[in-house]
């Protein structure tokens, strides 16, 4: 995501991983480094605090919970970027089908809750659409495309 910007937005940054949200956290809001690339939720108490300004989001579309954060997309030099984080179940190639099915609907349950649905809403996590399931597999080929461009930069 921090090469996809460079790259994009023509911005020279020094890449530092740190071992976590929590310290990464603690030196932007020190001042120690000048910005970061953070999962929403772990930065929202820290910008509803007045703690972190939020530069924007790497999202294709608002958030309802959030509708005043920007979008990175917008800004002119940025137009259309869209590098949505997320999260999947995956399990061994040739697991039983019936054991697929099983977790399958185990899952859809869970996130058809709607304390689960609302818990996840509150922290910027969207549930995919069934269409967007189906097509996991070409975003996990889609982000692993992006990875190896920039491979020889990462740490």
């Amino acid at each position: 995501m921090a090469e996809e910007l460079q790259s994009r937005g023509g911005v020279q940054a020094v890449h530092v991983p740190y071992r976590g949200a929590a310290p990464l956290l603690t030196d932007v809001i020190g001042g120690q480094i000048d910005l970061a690339v953070v999962v929403p939720s772990t930065a929202v108490p820290h910008i509803e605090a007045g703690r972190l300004k939020i530069l924007g989001l790497a999202r294709g579309e608002r958030v309802a919970e959030w509708p005043d954060y920007p979008l990175l997309g917008e800004h002119p030099d940025l137009k259309g970027l869209e590098l949505n984080g997320w999260f999947g179940f995956l399990a061994p190639a040739g697991l039983d089908a019936a054991k697929v099915e099983r977790l399958r609907d185990a899952i859809d349950a869970t996130l058809a809750d709607p304390d689960v649905a609302t818990a996840l809403a509150a922290i910027g996590f969207q549930v995919a659409s069934d269409a967007d399931r189906a097509d996991f597999g070409a975003v996990i080929a889609r982000d692993a495309a992006l990875a190896e461009r920039y491979k020889e930069k990462m740490p």
